[in-house]
């Protein structure tokens, strides 16, 4: 949920994340889902010489049929060169075998996504 501190609370399971920076996105308009990425502290930083996660994710929107996806680019600490690029995409919901989005709404998703990624430092 977007009122969960994941520096301080631990998460419903009681597993805290205070090793970890989180980065997300959520789509408030209708349930709060979202997506997120954890990035282990001391292995990984966001990549400074890359589009930032609030400019690389994707907000839900009607295109996106109200879902989400996050795009973190990253770098190991201590090494620049070793950049990767990290995506957590929200396309299923509903029962399981089902999709609540539509193709045309998937494919929007998917291609702001990779349009995140081509933007490589």
């Amino acid at each position: 949920p977007p009122d969960v501190d994941l520096q301080q609370d631990p998460l419903p399971c009681g597993v805290g994340l205070s090793q970890y920076t989180p980065f997300r996105v959520y789509a408030y308009s209708h349930t709060n889902e979202g997506t997120a990425v954890l990035l282990k502290r001391g292995v990984f930083e966001v990549d400074p010489d890359a589009p930032s996660p609030a400019e690389a994710s994707v907000a839900e929107s009607t295109a996106s049929g109200k879902k989400t996806a996050t795009v973190v680019w990253a770098r190991r600490v201590g090494q620049p060169d070793a950049r990767v690029a990290v995506v957590s995409v929200h396309l299923k919901g509903g029962p399981p075998g089902q999709w609540s989005v539509g193709h045309a709404e998937r494919e929007y998703l998917l291609r702001q996504v990779v349009k995140s990624l081509r933007r490589d430092p």
